[in-house]
Parts: C-alpha cells; sequence; structure tokens
C-alpha cells in the first residue's frame, strides 16, 4: 500500500494533517508518501486546485 516518511506522527491527528495539507497547499508537507499511496497525494492536490480555480472562476 505504500508508507509516510519524514516527521510523521502515526495518528488520527497526522492523517488529517497530511490531508489537509496536501488538499490546500499542493502536496507541500514535511510527511513524504512512499509506494502507491502517492497516487492518494497526487489526487488529494489536484482536487484542492480544481477547487480552488472553479470558486476562483465562479466569483
Amino acid at each position: 500500500m505504500g508508507g509516510f516518511d519524514g516527521s510523521y506522527d502515526p495518528c488520527w491527528s497526522g492523517l488529517i494533517y497530511f490531508s489537509g495539507v496536501n488538499f490546500a497547499t499542493l502536496g507541500y508537507t514535511q510527511i513524504e508518501a512512499t509506494g502507491p499511496i502517492r497516487m492518494v497525494n497526487m489526487m488529494q492536490s489536484l482536487g484542492g486546485f480544481m477547487v480552488l480555480t472553479w470558486s476562483a472562476t465562479f466569483l
């Protein structure tokens, strides 16, 4: 499945932090994803970018 490297705290708050940072800042975080879970990282970053651009276009 993959894993995480870097300064990772293996608890729910660490996973929520990872997802929030991916969504808000296009994937820039201290936690590095390894293996197939990198695809989740990429999709979260893409989703955050799409929400940002769609809302800016709407306004």
